[in-house]
């Protein structure tokens, strides 16, 4: 809860803003432009310096602990920073609330595209400026850089920099612990648009920025050109809300490592569902009628006198809509991304049911996101299976919909309407068997069925090394060794190296460490047993931290690690991402000699670097990753005919190979050539690059054997040209002059053997490469590759004679 006093400073500078709009109101008779500007600075920079001010300061701990510390920069002690204190609440903050459905080793800010409106449900807490963590303390750090944060309670915080010289990224201390030292390091300034889905700037917007792994928040207002600023973040990973009232809030993840990080965001104009519900052709009143989708909670509405129905304000998804009134029911879908405003629906009802209940366990104690599914009947229709009862509702697409429900926290579960008919349905939850209600006949209503789960069997355990010190992350999987068991169950083990799996049948079970930092091994037990202790024998491991060119430890760097020697894109043996310190681990089967790799790429950055290292089994090695000093480098997309290419998405890689890259639907990692076919990277470090085009059915004439869509540059300081085909197809058939096929022939120099003459070649340059076909005896005939629409990736260019 936000204190008085914090009210009162809000009062205050609202006070202060009007005070600013009174005292920059120009007098009667209009005002110069260059008044206008200044007063719309005058106010934006107050109402900036607002949002940046964090969270207003919790009373102080009882037990009157403190911190104590020291702030250094590259040049030493830093006078004048300033030094924050925030925690978490459980249960309340962003960063601590796990997905709903429960997603493995991930929290809501991870998940927020998995749908169960938990998009919509982080964009809420954040308008309503809920789930930020708690600031607990302040100060500001001496002339020797020392600073005191007293007045905290026993725990764990976070502590935060802030000064002119940079930011420090948060860092954990113990309140009464041992003194800290927070290092700066350059900031990172996020700056951009706005715009709607038209393409107009839109001002006024609202960003906020929320740090994904301890969720402070950071706030920005677009100017009246649809531009942003934030004052320098912390690098890290956020998800940042874009808000403008009157357009559809968005949520973006971002990956902030770069000093630099320039983003366009999109807010969608609000779309809406409108339509009616008959019977037969019979308008229906008082039909309740719900949408739902994916990303969004649950609209609700009720038919009026003419059986008609609106859902206003609508992100523009995927909706399923479903009417239901006295057993009987309707669905279809709306696929609002694909209109401008609005879709128009007929629901049609026919005999319906829902199922609706409660799941609980054998102790009657409710069950919450228990897995509820109906699956009706298949019939055989020749070498298929079709749904029986197809004909009555033609939208079955939407029984992955309305045929799927998760248990809410009192238990309860609601499945339908459906169509009459015979399913079979089932509960699944993890720690409990499964329970299926056999196919069954459903008639016309509402079909009540409540769940009791019994509690699976569980193998419990811990995994230690030798030393007896917890595995955290270890794979953990149990199968059933009996001949009529297939049953089996997977974990990872958590950081006190705890796991439990949970199979349905006593037995015989082969118990496998998969090995990701300790040996693989094997263990047979009987189910049940007394709780494991297993010892895992820890792998050789390189530990290293990765820093950028002044030697600032880097968070979120992926790195790699691969025998020296050996192929990087088939023989990576471990990856792992830097931790907020810029620290890794990485663990080889052997001791020998390795390369490591570390790579960080973005939008419109690259780094990469490497190392040759000798890993030893006698502990940990150690290696320090440092990446040089990026620079931008520029280049142009051009077609087979020098043309340029405009509007093509292109990424830049490292040529090692063993990264993996989302397309280009994933923010964060493409750039996209302009008018004139010109693409550029702002910050590249690293002497062998890719740069692969991401444009469907083109390809670099040069490409890499490896990965067609790519083609080798080297960041020598000139311009780089790329040089693109288009990857299409002629077929033809080659034939004597009596009309008999050519079947053994050449190729554009390459023999060919085929059927009846057949002709099939790949064309990169329609219209200007060269088709040459040639036979022994046989005069060669030679002609230009045809030209090929849009769109066409096949073209037969019929009959070739090849005459003496």
């Amino acid at each position: 809860m936000r204190s008085w006093w914090g009210l009162g400073a809000c009062l205050a500078v609202l006070g202060a803003l009007a005070w600013l709009l009174v005292s920059a109101r120009p007098d009667a008779g209009g005002s110069a432009p260059g008044l206008e500007q200044a007063r719309d600075s005058r106010f934006s920079s107050v109402l900036q310096a607002v949002l940046q001010a964090p969270s207003p300061v919790s009373p102080p701990g009882e037990t009157g602990l403190s911190i104590r510390g020291l702030v250094r920069g590259p040049k030493g002690p830093v006078p004048g920073a300033r030094v924050l204190a925030t925690s978490a609440v459980p249960g309340e903050t962003l960063s601590e609330l796990p997905c709903s459905p429960p997603a493995e080793g991930k929290v809501l800010l991870d998940c927020p595209q998995q749908g169960q409106g938990q998009g919509q449900g982080v964009r809420e807490w954040v308008a309503e400026r809920r789930g930020e963590v708690l600031l607990r303390a302040q100060a500001v750090t001496a002339a020797d850089g020392s600073f005191l944060l007293s007045g905290l309670d026993a725990g764990t915080y976070m502590l935060w920099v802030e000064s002119e010289e940079g930011l420090g990224l948060p860092a954990p201390a113990i309140a009464g612990g041992p003194p800290v030292e927070l290092r700066l390091r350059v900031g990172v300034r996020l700056s951009g648009t706005v715009e709607d889905d038209t393409g107009a700037l839109v001002p006024g917007a609202l960003l906020t920025a929320v740090f994904a792994a301890h969720s402070r928040f950071f706030e920005a207002l677009t100017d009246a050109n649809g531009h942003f600023q934030f004052e320098p973040l912390p690098q890290g990973e956020f998800v940042v809300v874009i808000s403008k009232q009157g357009l559809v809030s968005a949520l973006e993840p971002l990956r902030a490592f770069t000093p630099e990080v320039k983003r366009r965001f999109v807010l969608e104009r609000p779309r809406r569902i409108t339509g009616r519900v008959l019977r037969a052709t019979t308008p229906v009143a008082g039909v309740a009628v719900q949408a739902r989708s994916e990303l969004s909670p649950l609209h609700a509405t009720t038919t009026d006198a003419a059986g008609r129905f609106s859902f206003e304000g609508l992100p523009p998804e995927f909706y399923v809509v479903t009417a239901w009134h006295a057993g009987e029911g309707a669905s279809g879908v709306a696929t609002l991304r694909e209109q401008p405003e609005a879709m128009e629906l007929t629901l049609t009802l026919t005999p319906s049911f829902i199922i609706e209940g409660v799941v609980r366990n054998e102790a009657r104690q409710p069950l919450e996101q228990v897995r509820v599914e109906l699956n009706p009947e298949l019939i055989e229709d020749g070498n298929s299976y079709v749904v029986s009862g197809l004909e009555r509702n033609p939208e079955w697409d939407t029984m992955a919909w309305v045929g799927t429900a998760y248990t809410d926290r009192e238990g309860r579960y609601r499945l339908g309407p459906v169509p009459v008919g015979r399913y079979s349905f089932w509960a699944n939850a993890i720690e409990y068997l499964s329970q299926e209600v056999p196919m069954r006949a459903f008639e016309a209503g509402v079909v009540r069925w409540d769940f009791t789960l019994e509690a699976a069997l569980s193998v419990e355990g811990l995994v230690l090394d030798a030393q007896g010190r917890p595995l955290e992350g270890e794979p953990v999987m149990l199968r059933s060794i009996d001949e009529d068991e297939t049953g089996w169950a997977r974990d990872l083990t958590e950081r006190d190296g705890h796991f439990a799996l949970y199979v349905s049948q006593p037995g015989r079970y082969r118990l496998t460490l998969e090995g990701q930092d300790i040996r693989a091994q094997e263990l047979e037990i009987t189910v049940p047993g007394e709780p494991l202790r297993i010892i895992g024998e820890r792998l050789p491991h390189l530990v290293g931290e990765v820093e950028d060119a002044a030697g600032t430890p880097l968070p979120g760097v992926e790195v790699s690690i691969w025998p020296e020697g050996a192929s990087s894109r088939d023989n990576t043996l471990a990856r792992a991402t830097s931790d907020s310190q810029g620290r890794f681990s990485l663990s080889v089967p052997t001791p020998g000699r390795y390369v490591v790799a570390a790579e960080l790429a973005l939008e419109d950055a690259l780094l990469f670097t490497s190392s040759v290292v000798d890993v030893d089994e006698t502990g940990e090695s150690q290696v320090r990753l440092r990446f040089r000093e990026g620079r931008r480098i520029s280049g142009m997309l051009e077609d087979w005919r020098g043309r340029p290419m405009k509007g093509v998405a292109v990424q830049i890689a490292s040529d090692s190979g063993t990264f993996r890259y989302p397309g280009c639907g994933v923010p964060d990692r493409c750039a996209t050539t302009d008018d004139e076919g010109r693409f550029s990277f702002r910050q590249v470090a690293g002497e062998q690059l890719s740069i692969c085009v991401r444009h469907r059915g083109y390809y670099p004439l040069e490409p890499i054997p490896e990965n067609p869509s790519c083609t080798l540059v080297r960041d020598d300081g000139r311009e780089i040209r790329i040089a693109v085909g288009r990857d299409v197809f002629v077929a033809g058939q080659i034939l004597h002059e009596d009309g008999s096929p050519v079947e053994r022939y050449l190729l554009n120099g390459r023999e060919v053997q085929a059927e009846h003459g057949a002709l099939s070649l790949r064309i990169r340059r329609p219209g200007v490469e060269l088709i040459e076909v040639s036979a022994p005896g046989l005069q060669p005939v030679r002609l230009l590759a045809p030209e090929f629409r849009e769109g066409v990736e096949l073209m037969d260019i019929g009959d070739i004679v090849l005459r003496p």
